[in-house]
């Protein structure tokens, strides 16, 4: 099963905020569309995730779930960072370089700060 993303969106922001109307605020929603959202995460989950009282707060799962969203984002966070410092592969860029000859740029990272041109096929 895959979690929507607008559906989990929601549902971090009625938990963060406090309410279906402060969320949808925040997500430039109404509130129909948030309690939406929520109720079908709740249905593909099988289970209540949030206390629709004043303000509104996780049920266990709903705990369960946001324990489980806040490690995703992190894991995310870290494998971009990790590959934003790679320099070890360069990038390449289809280019002409001529009116006719089409070749390949390599951008190298700021180690070799100096772009490397060959002509030929790409």
């Amino acid at each position: 099963m895959n979690l929507d993303p607008r559906q989990t969106e929601a549902f971090r922001f009625v938990i963060k905020t406090g309410s279906f109307e402060q969320a949808a605020a925040r997500l430039h929603l109404t509130p129909p569309a948030i309690s939406q959202r929520v109720r079908a995460l709740e249905s593909a989950l099988g289970s209540a995730l949030v206390v629709r009282s004043r303000p509104c707060r996780a049920t266990a799962t709903g705990q369960r779930l946001l324990q489980y969203l806040k490690r995703a984002r992190l894991l995310e966070s870290d494998l971009m960072a990790e590959l934003a410092e790679r320099s070890d592969a360069p990038l390449m860029v289809v280019a002409a370089l001529n009116a006719d000859t089409p070749g390949s740029v390599a951008i190298s990272s700021a180690a070799a700060p100096a772009p490397v041109f060959t002509r030929g096929k790409a």
